[in-house]
């Protein structure tokens, strides 16, 4: 598999995986920062919500030079809470709730639009209704998978 496509396979019932290269990755992070700066959000600490989210937040906190916060309870209004997919709407709706006046970053969103990303705050890179396998979570795919993948490229 090649680093810098995102490679489509057909999965059951016509569901397409994506796999998602770093370099896509660190340019949805790019994106944000850009996004954020454009937008004159001051953001000075980003949280990533477990599991995936810790590895986006440490690559935003690198990206923007701001500090990483590790504990729920370090977190301010000014911290961007992070994840990598928002896929039921249970996990984010919860940290919604709890953090109303916080910026939350979305890398993959199925609940995704317009109207419901403005009015929480929200951003989001990819907003389509596909299954998104992450770079972080390749050791996880089955060897048929990762075959039928680099058949694909």
């Amino acid at each position: 598999m090649t680093n810098d496509t995102i490679s489509k396979v057909k999965k059951k019932k016509n569901q397409e995986k994506i796999y998602l290269s770093w370099e896509k990755v660190l340019e949805s992070v790019n994106f944000l920062a850009r996004k954020l700066e454009h937008d004159k959000i001051e953001i000075d600490s980003v949280y990533g919500i477990p599991r995936g989210g810790v590895i986006l937040a440490t690559m935003i906190s690198h990206r923007m030079n701001i500090s990483l916060r590790l504990f729920k309870c370090n977190i301010r209004k000014t911290t961007l809470l992070v994840d990598d997919i928002e896929d039921s709407g249970k996990t984010l709706s919860e940290v919604r709730k709890k953090y109303p006046d916080n910026y939350i970053y979305v890398l993959s969103s199925k609940k995704y639009s317009d109207e419901y990303a403005y009015a929480n705050h929200s951003y989001y890179f990819y907003e389509k209704n596909q299954y998104v396998v992450f770079p972080w979570e390749y050791d996880a795919l089955t060897k048929e998978e990762l075959i039928t993948n680099e058949e694909k490229d």
